[in-house]
C-alpha cells in the first residue's frame, strides 16, 4: 500500500520532526526519505514508524513533566532530622 507524500509530510511538521530526524529515527537513508516526495508516495512501514515516532516523543515529555513535578514536590518535602542529621 502507497501513501501520499502530502500526508507523510503533514504528519512530521505538525509534530515538529524534521525529516531528517525520521531518517535517523528509522535509520533509513535520508535521501530515500527526500526521494519519497519527488516519486509522490510513501511506503506503508513508513507511516507506522513515523506515528511510532510520534507516539514516543509524547511519552518522552510526558516522562519528563512527570519527573519535573516529581522533582518540585521532592524539594518541598520537610525532612525531621536531628541537627547531626541535618550535616
Amino acid at each position: 500500500m502507497k501513501i501520499n507524500h502530502l500526508l507523510f509530510e503533514k504528519i512530521l511538521t505538525s509534530n515538529k520532526i524534521s525529516k531528517k530526524a525520521f531518517s535517523e529515527y528509522a535509520k533509513i537513508p535520508y535521501y530515500t526519505v527526500a526521494g519519497w516526495k519527488k516519486s509522490g508516495t510513501v511506503p506503508a512501514y513508513a507511516m507506522v514508524i513515523a506515528r511510532d515516532m510520534v507516539y514516543r516523543k509524547r511519552l518522552d515529555e510526558k516522562a519528563r513533566e512527570q519527573m519535573q513535578r516529581g522533582l518540585k514536590d521532592a524539594s518541598t518535602i520537610k525532612l525531621n532530622l536531628l541537627p547531626k542529621e541535618k550535616k
